[in-house]
């Protein structure tokens, strides 16, 4: 004594639809559980999709809070060892670097920006005009001949090219306009 059901029903007593059909059980499905699930799920008998436990969503694609990507992996990341302590992590799993960092991992001083904490970093030659030493990592100390934030102009009482010229009462170049 079994049922022998009718096309597109199936079960003990043919009280449901048979693999691929839905509604009155006499529609193809359109749910293939690899396609329209993302392959995270299972199609129901009305062509809606059943998520696997870790998947949400009309068609089990979307991950919950805190995971990400096509698995739907679990974000693993912390601000001091992911990022470095120099940025925080994204929902994905990724770091977003503070400013003056860069790299996966926001390990690397982006432009010209050195040291620990990617700050500018003092080069007597280029922020001293190679007329002075630095005494901070953004400061110049100027030799006796020069002035200026970068020792980029002369002391008073000096000139010429390397301001090395003490200033004559009589330049040729102003007090006798270059004329005498």
């Amino acid at each position: 004594g079994g049922c022998e059901c009718f096309e597109g029903f199936a079960g003990e007593r043919c009280e449901m639809c048979s693999a691929g059909e839905y509604g009155e059980c006499d529609m193809k499905s359109r749910c293939n559980a690899t396609v329209t699930c993302s392959d995270h799920g299972r199609c129901m008998g009305d062509g809606s999709c059943e998520c696997l436990d870790g998947y949400m969503g009309e068609f089990c694609d979307i991950c919950p809070d805190g995971s990400y990507g096509p698995d739907c992996r679990t974000a693993e990341c912390s601000w001091d060892t992911t990022c470095s302590q120099n940025g925080r992590c994204l929902d994905d799993g990724s770091c977003a670097c503070f400013e003056g960092f860069g790299g996966v991992k926001c390990d690397i001083c982006e432009g010209n920006l050195q040291g620990d904490e990617c700050e500018a970093m003092c080069d007597s030659n280029v922020t001293c005009s190679m007329n002075g030493r630095c005494l901070s990592d953004t400061r110049c100390e100027c030799f006796e001949e020069n002035a200026g934030a970068a020792c980029e102009e002369c002391s008073p009482g000096r000139y010429g090219e390397s301001c090395t010229d003490p200033e004559d009462f009589c330049r040729w170049d102003t007090t006798c306009a270059g004329h005498g």
